[in-house]
């Protein structure tokens, strides 16, 4: 079983090759919640020197698919929005996505994304819709759509 530097299994990861490729890392997972970081380098900056708002939003995406699909059912993103409060500068940000209100077809998830002063930069809200399908435990079925 392969497992990242946090200790956190592979699997655990949603075999999401392109936060992989961005380097985000997957802190904590469990049923209904989630914790990535990135660590920001000049490739994941914009024209500005800030953190790039789609690195930003793909980081709390990937903290909103990797919640949702933690009760062995298929679940997929029918809408996301975020609002973008402080700029990211520097260092290490992290996302916290966290199940507000769900019912067997659908979940609120709430997902903050924090800078390593544990300051709010964006706050992203969004809805899962949970099929009957389950997540597969080996291959790459798993991957949310």
């Amino acid at each position: 079983m392969v497992h990242n530097n946090n200790g956190v299994k592979k699997e655990e990861s949603l075999n999401d090759h392109f936060a992989e490729h961005l380097g985000m890392t997957v802190l904590e997972r469990q049923a209904g919640y989630a914790r990535v970081a990135v660590t920001l380098n000049k490739n994941l900056m914009n024209g500005v020197g800030l953190a790039h708002g789609g690195l930003i939003f793909t980081l709390a995406d990937y903290a909103f698919a990797l919640a949702c699909n933690t009760y062995e059912r298929r679940a997929v993103s029918v809408s996301a929005s975020i609002n973008y409060i402080y700029p990211g500068k520097a260092g290490i940000l992290t996302a916290e996505g966290k199940v507000v209100s769900e019912n067997k077809k659908m979940g609120h998830y709430t997902i903050t994304v924090s800078d390593e002063s544990e300051t709010t930069i964006a706050v992203m809200s969004g809805l899962a819709y949970y099929s009957k399908r389950l997540i597969l435990e080996k291959g790459h079925d798993n991957i949310p759509g």
